[in-house]
């Protein structure tokens, strides 16, 4: 959605995508109940670009995208969000444990490796717990970040069962934890 850097009501919005059912056409419709026709292709791909007059109102009250086969029924609906303009990274600051996984456009099954900070007060250590109990030790930075790369014969280790990450205090008292698996776990619904 927006490409902007930092994001405001007037950043520009496209949506792309694909309409995976049968249908013949596509609108968005926004809060105010205004309706624009989006080209969709015989594939059912398109890109739309919100109108520079609609681009507040699909910040602030996000807009929907609908299809319709050719009776004009509509077959199928998606949403797009409002935005939201908080800072990303103070929201990852209120997470006892932030981890964002590291992997390649070509399998989001791997996990190259995994970095993030360690928010909540206290904690003086930090394992990764595999799914299969083995733990390693990941240093924890001044600031509370970390980084840790998986060892090659790791990478696949997450795919389709979560590990966990566990934040220790100084006495060795587990403070959080928060679990870590692939790109494709996760959209598999995991």
């Amino acid at each position: 959605m927006p490409f902007t850097d930092p994001v405001t009501p007037r950043s520009p919005i496209e949506v792309a995508g694909r309409v995976n059912v049968a249908a013949t056409s596509l609108e968005a419709r926004f809060a105010d109940g205004r309706r624009a026709t989006i080209q969709l292709s015989s594939s059912g791909f398109y890109l739309y670009e919100v109108p520079g007059a609609q681009v507040k109102s699909a910040h602030i009250d996000g807009f929907d995208l609908i299809a319709y086969d050719a009776a004009g029924t509509s077959v199928a609906t998606a949403t797009a969000p409002p935005t939201d303009f908080r800072d990303p990274e103070a929201v990852d600051r209120q997470m006892p444990i932030f981890v964002s996984t590291i992997s390649t456009h070509e399998d989001f099954t791997k996990v190259l490796g995994i970095e993030g900070s360690v928010n909540v007060d206290g904690a003086r250590r930090l394992e990764l717990r595999y799914p299969d109990g083995t733990t390693v030790r990941i240093p924890i930075r001044s600031d509370g970040t970390y980084h840790y790369d998986l060892p090659v014969d790791r990478v696949d280790d997450l795919a389709s069962t979560p590990g966990e990450l566990i934040a220790y205090d100084v006495h060795g008292d587990a403070l959080a934890r928060t679990p870590v698996a692939s790109v494709a776990y996760w959209h598999a619904g995991g």
